[in-house]
């Protein structure tokens, strides 16, 4: 981090190392300063020391400059912040007497709610206490609820986005539950319109069996009918043939008595 005529600091270069750093000090010597500068350079716009950002120029000086380099290195294929393809993402704040204070991430002028998406984006919030906390904040922190402090801590860890997908996936598995009730419930319901089905086409095979018996039956009936009428044709032809047998006998026999009766 680089300030000029920032608070009590005329120029300073501050570095900082991966992990955990320790600012120690006396009172008085600029402690709290560099919190300030890095908390505006993140975008905040409240300090515990100002309400104007313009108070914290230096005095004598008509402006004042912040900038903080990020690192941007590739972790797991990915970089933090993905719309730029550095190594170490630069950002800076100027602070003017007249009350302007422009940011700009890598050179390019950047408004605050561009720079809070970029940095929600790599995982950063600065208005989280649990990032940024300021002396003033420490009694206002005590006061949050539980569940609060668990959600800032689960942003600072990254967790939120897993607590998102988590309750997405309760509330999926919520309405696919419910789905399967009802899916029950009409199955149920089906399960007794089908045996009721299946009642009925019983009744209708059983009726087409007896419908079908009825018409063999039917059949059989004018065939033994028909039957019965040839048998009986057939005794009345036999009977014919034999009136005609005797018939013919009975002219023989008065052709032969008439013939000899000539004689």
């Amino acid at each position: 981090m680089y300030l000029r005529n920032f608070m009590s600091y005329v120029s300073a270069e501050i570095p900082f190392s991966p992990g955990v750093n320790f600012i120690c000090g006396p009172n008085g010597s600029g402690k709290s300063s560099i919190l300030i500068a890095i908390s505006l350079a993140l975008g905040m716009s409240r300090t515990e020391r100002s309400k104007r950002l313009s108070d914290l120029i230096r005095w004598g000086s008509d402006a004042a400059l912040i900038r903080v380099v990020l690192d941007n290195k590739k972790r797991n294929g990915s970089r933090p912040f993905e719309e730029f393809d550095t190594d170490e993402v630069e950002v800076e704040r100027h602070l003017t007497k007249s009350g302007s204070y422009p940011i700009k991430v890598n050179g390019i002028p950047t408004t605050k709610e561009e720079l809070t998406s970029l940095l929600r984006k790599a995982g950063i919030n600065p208005e989280n206490m649990l990032i940024i906390m300021h002396q003033d904040m420490v009694e206002e922190f005590g006061l949050l609820p539980p569940c609060e402090k668990l959600r800032m801590l689960e942003e600072v860890m990254e967790f939120g986005s897993y607590r998102e997908d988590l309750l997405k996936a309760m509330e999926e598995l919520d309405s696919l539950l419910k789905e399967e009730r009802e899916t029950r419930k009409m199955l149920t319901g089906s399960g007794r319109r089908v045996s009721e089905w299946e009642r009925m086409y019983e009744r209708y095979q059983r009726k087409r069996r007896l419908e079908d018996e009825l018409e063999d039956l039917t059949a059989e009936a004018m065939w033994a009918k028909v039957n019965e009428i040839e048998r009986s044709i057939q005794q009345l032809e036999t009977r014919m043939g034999e009136r005609q047998r005797e018939l013919q006998l009975v002219t023989r026999r008065t052709e032969e008595l008439d013939r000899r009766i000539e004689e």
